[in-house]
């Protein structure tokens, strides 16, 4: 993986077992990607970029037509996503970022850093 995304060495999956996550988040994982460099691009540029919300929604409003489902839940400090009534859940990839890390866990649960702190946590499946 890139420097800036790393898995979830907790969940003790098998090689084939994460080839198989990363195939399957794999568009999740190329935006944020491409979010990194883009932001690194336009900050040299000082140009003002998009919010890493902003970019994700025209990214999933181009594949899916619609904008990603806000979920209610939160994070956990050690990134699990935790929701009143349902059991807590181990990210699959946390990704660096300049605003903060962000997680990948499983339903295709995304949360996405605010530069102001926290997480926006939406559905992108």
């Amino acid at each position: 993986m890139l420097k800036n995304i790393a898995t979830n060495k907790a969940l003790g999956f098998t090689e084939n077992q994460w080839g198989q996550l990363i195939e399957a988040n794999g568009l999740l994982l190329m935006w944020f990607i491409e979010w990194n460099q883009a932001n690194d691009a336009v900050n040299k540029d000082r140009e003002k970029p998009l919010s890493i919300m902003d970019f994700f929604k025209q990214k999933y409003n181009m594949s899916a037509g619609g904008d990603p489902w806000p979920m209610g839940g939160k994070v956990s400090l050690d990134g699990k996503y935790v929701s009143d009534g349902d059991d807590d859940l181990e990210p699959y990839f946390l990704i660096n970022s300049d605003d903060g890390v962000g997680y990948i866990n499983p339903y295709a649960f995304v949360a996405l850093p605010k530069k102001s702190g926290g997480h926006s946590i939406v559905r992108m499946d």
